[in-house]
């Protein structure tokens, strides 16, 4: 009986001692639970990543035709918005009929004081010229008889001692004396003549200058005549917008893409209207941020949708920076890919774009100016061995890396320490990316912890 008893004892006190350890064991988890990470893991997979963004276009002219008017011009009326189609000849805008009056008035009277002055000068000046022609025929004249008598008198001169017979009275001194005084005479009489003539030609070539003078354009002439032409412009304008009751036409079919003008607003040297031809090509113009312009450049495709979600064929002509840095130096190069074939992408190296844009032409009748479009920006990637969810991705001192879970055997049971793996990304998109290292498909990676983590800490998995 007594050793049966025993037994029992030692029973029992095995049996104590296996639900103390129990215990601990649970207390020990549950405290280590509490102080030790929860993560949430995930793993690499081998696939492709699609990247597709969409944004807002918006379909504009690739040239319209601005429409101006006279300057001060008070409007009554705008009777057009921007999208709205227009035929030939419609009214676009009304002016208010008093102010178009003055303006005339004004424009009137300016144009006859410019023309007025224009004339007073002419006139003026045709009396200066006549006046310089009248000296220069009379200065020729004088100067002409001046010679003609100073001519006369050195062949006069001339004869007299040619013609001279001596008497015979006279001795040899007498003779020679005499021929002397002749021969001086000449040469007084050649020096008189040769003096008119130089005396003709100098104040015939004063004369003559004064004359090409007069007849020259006046310094202020050009300026005046500038003045006039535009005096004139202005008030056929005006007499225009008059003989049109007032008002501003249609120049042709088309679409109104901009107006800039409101009821009451004065006219400025400005163009207040701008008009698309209704035949004219289309253009579609979709901001882009980097991303969707790096993906769209390298191997993206873009497709546009009206409103009522139909494709439209449009072709991409052109992708590039929207703005520029002040460094910036164009250069256009083939580059990207559409449904058409290449693009020009007109980005260099070293701008600070911060805005990017797509140009496409399309002559859909499904879409018309200044409507709005929907554009599909696709961009699909090659296989990758390895693609991992984003949350994954992690950095260390500016290079990327992974944590992995090593799994433990313990005495308590197994657990799991972190691993970092070094990685290199090769491409992404918002929710994958794909990378290289040292990786396989069954690891677990964690995506996310309830605590900060590093390499060789315990976590458990939630």
């Amino acid at each position: 009986m007594l050793a049966e008893k025993i037994t029992k004892k030692k029973k029992k006190l095995f049996l104590t001692v296996l639900v103390v350890i129990a215990l601990c064991t649970y207390a020990s988890r549950q405290i280590s639970s509490l102080c030790t990470p929860l993560v949430d893991t995930t793993n690499a997979d081998e696939g492709s990543l699609d990247n597709d963004f969409e944004e807002q276009g918006k379909v504009k002219p690739e040239s319209d035709i601005a429409l101006y008017s006279v300057e001060n011009l008070r409007v009554s009326k705008v009777n057009c918005k921007v999208g709205q189609e227009v035929s030939k000849g419609q009214s676009l805008i009304e002016f208010e009929q008093k102010s178009l009056s003055e303006l005339q008035k004004k424009a009137q009277n300016e144009y006859d004081a410019v023309k007025e002055n224009i004339d007073v000068s002419k006139a003026t000046n045709d009396l200066k010229l006549s006046q310089a022609k009248a000296d220069y025929d009379n200065a020729v004249n004088s100067n002409n008889q001046k010679v003609a008598q100073a001519k006369q008198n050195l062949i006069d001169a001339q004869n007299q001692l040619n013609n001279y017979k001596p008497s015979s009275e006279d001795d040899a001194k007498a003779i020679a004396e005499t021929k002397k005084s002749m021969q001086d005479d000449i040469k007084q009489k050649q020096q008189e003549y040769d003096d008119a003539l130089s005396t003709a030609k100098s104040e015939a070539d004063t004369a003559k200058k004064e004359v090409d003078e007069a007849a020259l354009p006046q310094q202020d002439e050009g300026t005046q005549k500038s003045d006039l032409e535009e005096k004139q412009d202005t008030l056929n304008k005006i007499n225009e917008i008059v003989s049109d009751g007032g008002i501003i036409k249609a120049p042709e079919d088309g679409f109104i893409t901009e107006v800039s003008i409101k009821n009451g607003n004065l006219t400025t040297s400005e163009a207040f209207i701008h008009i698309a031809g209704k035949n004219d090509a289309k253009q579609i113009e979709v901001n882009l941020i980097k991303e969707e312009y790096d993906f769209l450049k390298e191997k993206g495709k873009i497709k546009i949708y009206n409103s009522d979600d139909k494709k439209i064929k449009a072709d991409l002509i052109s992708i590039g920076p929207k703005t520029y840095g002040v460094n910036n130096d164009s250069n256009e190069e083939e580059s990207g890919n559409s449904d058409s074939g290449q693009v020009a992408d007109t980005t260099s190296e070293g701008d600070d774009a911060t805005n990017y844009v797509a140009i496409l032409e399309t002559s859909s009748d499904d879409v018309k100016i200044s409507d709005n479009v929907k554009a599909k920006i696709q961009a699909g990637s090659k296989s990758y061995q390895y693609v991992i969810d984003r949350s994954a991705l992690r950095q260390d001192n500016g290079d990327f890396c992974v944590y992995t879970l090593e799994e433990k055997d313990t005495i308590l049971g197994s657990t799991n320490i972190i691993r970092k793996v070094d990685v290199k990304v090769l491409d992404k998109n918002s929710e994958k990316v794909a990378v290289t290292g040292n990786l396989d498909y069954t690891t677990p990676i964690v995506t996310t912890a309830t605590k900060a983590i590093s390499e060789g800490d315990k976590v458990d998995k939630k």
